[in-house]
Formats: C-alpha cells, structure tokens, sequence
C-alpha cells in the first residue's frame, strides 16, 4: 500500500468534536429507537406532497454502512426503506448538519451510490416486479446561518462553458445528482413546521432553548407521554442535553430537563397550575391549596431558571397572598430571563 495514500487519508479535515457529538444527537433522535421522529421527519418534509401513497407500518431500517471501491467506509447518518401502498418501497437517506458543509453534494453522492449498489446487488432487495426502488437524499440543518452549499451535480459544474455541440451532447449525463435541504431555522421562520412535530421542537430548542422548553416539552408530553415512546422521549432528552451543554446551561439544570423529558410530569403540572388559576379566578381558592401552589410555583421556577432563582423567589414569596402567587406563577412561563423574572416576582404590581 502507498504510504503517502494512507497519511491523505489520514491528515483529511475532521468534523470538530462539538459539532461531531451534535450530530450525533441528531443520529439518535432519528434512529430505531425513535420511529415516531422518523414518521413526522418523512410525512412533513421528506415526502410531504405524496406521504399517503406510503405504507409508515412497513418501515425497515436500510443498510447504512458499505465499503467503496477505494475500501472507504460509507456511512450515512440515518437511512430506512419504506413501503409505498402499490407494493413497491422508497430509500430514504438523511444526514444531520449543525454547520454548513460545502462538499455535501459529494457527500450525498457517495452514500446514493452505495444504496444503489446494495439495491442492485443483494438478492431481494429490489421491488417485487424487480424494479429499482427509488433513493432519495436529504440534509437536515439547524444552523442559525442559511445553507449555501450546491445541492446538486449540475450546480458544482456550472462555472464550465462548453462549446454548444458539447453541452447538447452531454446534457443531462453526470450532473442528475442532488439532494435536499430541510433548513430548520428558516422553516421555523416561516410557520411551516406543525407545532406537534419532532422537527418544530428541534427548531424551537435551537432557535433559543431557555424560551422554548416549556412550551416544547407540554407538545412532546402530550405526543410522546405514553410507555411505548419511551425510546423516544431518551433520544430527545439526549439531544436537549446536548444543545443545553453548548448553550452554556449548568449540568444541574441540564439533569433536572433531561429527567423532565424522560418522565414528562412539568406538563401535567403545568396544566394543573392552569386549571387551578382558572378555577381560583371564578371561585376562590382556600387557604391549603394556596399553600400548595406556592410549592409548585417554585418547583418551576427552579427548573426554568435554576435553584439560586428559587432560593430567592422562595424568601419574597413568604409575604405573598393567593392573587400575588398567581402573578409570580403566570411570570414562570411569561419571562424569559432570570432577571426579568425575579424583577416580575418583586414588581409592585405583583405585591399589590
């Protein structure tokens, strides 16, 4: 073997560990272990246009990891095959980017060319009337700058001029190859992602992560709170951890959200300090319960915006009444800083 060969491959830029253990979340969330992410990625991106000529019941995991003609592993982060309703299937492959890449084309290129060649040459793997099952690329992106690489062949080639007889001889030959990108940050912008989506929860905790987990994890509870999404909700608490972890959040205050997500209660208590405001706005509240809520509110309070927040909170709300601990309750969910919430809690509109 050519040493040199050997030492290119091996002085090939790297992802940066960061961004490498970022993506990695993305891999899991959108894994076996969660079917329900996968669904929602392919109904309301991938295929939304024709998502119900799928059969999601027939969904089986695609070989990821083939070996080049160069002996090169190919390695695409996510990849399922999933029946349509006529019999035959479709191959979808995702890779999951926090930061724009401008060989993606290539990239994607690599990993069609390798579904393909496992298509062709792995007995049943083809559609049943021995047609080639179509194979389609994506990049899911959550970078805050908007992604600017080629998505196609043709886009890399398009600073060549060839003579006219060559270009009408060459058209179309070399350059079909693209793929698509799902830009996070801009559909999120744009209202295009279903509030109920694993994706608009990705977007949202990306966009800003103190802000958004309330509401996110109230969404996440009611869609993913039963036993059978418990692979679901670990893979999201992985990837909020991880987000959290470069947005600076304590590792005290990440190990409380994570336990929030994989045993969602924050929503249901969330409803119940909802109901109970409601409830007490109409008919009063006896003094007990007040007692209780006052509990409650700085058990949010601590999660939302860590337990020095609360220590404090706990010392102003000694003098409070009922009225005034609903005000500090509502300011949980309204603020979204530390500081305007402890200056919301000591207002004198609150102490009124």
């Amino acid at each position: 073997m050519d040493p040199s060969a050997n030492e290119t491959r091996t002085l090939r830029p790297q992802p940066a560990p960061e961004r490498r253990r970022h993506d990695q979340t993305y891999k899991r969330l959108f894994s076996r272990n969660a079917k329900a992410a996968l669904v929602a990625l392919v109904r309301d991106f991938a295929a939304e246009e024709w998502a119900d000529e799928l059969d999601f019941s027939a969904i089986k995991p695609f070989p990821t990891e083939t070996i080049g003609p160069d002996l090169q592993r190919r390695l695409c982060d996510s990849a399922w095959r999933i029946g349509r309703k006529d019999g035959r299937s479709v191959v979808f492959l995702f890779e999951f980017q926090s930061t724009k890449n401008p060989g993606m084309v290539i990239k994607t290129l690599r990993y069609s060319e390798a579904a393909h060649a496992v298509l062709h040459e792995t007995e049943g793997q083809r559609n049943p009337d021995d047609s080639m099952p179509f194979v389609f690329s994506y990049v899911v992106y959550a970078g805050a700058e908007p992604w600017t690489a080629e998505t196609t062949l043709a886009g890399l080639a398009r600073r060549d001029e060839p003579s006219p007889a060559m270009a009408r001889a060459v058209a179309g030959l070399g350059t079909s190859h693209g793929y698509r990108v799902l830009d996070l940050q801009a559909a999120l912008a744009q209202d295009l992602l279903p509030e109920d989506s694993v994706l608009y929860w990705v977007a949202a905790l990306e966009q800003d992560p103190w802000r958004n987990f309330p509401s996110v994890h109230r969404s996440m509870a009611a869609q993913w709170g039963g036993p059978e999404h418990h692979g679901e909700r670990e893979a999201f608490a992985d990837w909020t951890d991880e987000r959290m972890r470069v947005a600076d959040v304590p590792e005290d205050v990440r190990q409380d959200v994570r336990q929030q997500i994989i045993q969602p209660k924050e929503a249901e208590e969330m409803q119940t300090y909802t109901e109970w405001a409601e409830g007490h706005r109409q008919r009063g509240l006896e003094e007990g319960r007040a007692e209780g809520h006052a509990a409650l509110v700085l058990r949010l309070a601590a999660r939302r915006f860590g337990r020095e927040v609360a220590r404090r909170l706990e010392g102003m709300m000694r003098s409070m009444g009922v009225e005034q601990l609903a005000r500090v309750g509502d300011a949980v969910v309204d603020c979204d800083t530390a500081d305007e919430f402890l200056a919301a809690a000591g207002s004198s509109d609150v102490k009124a």
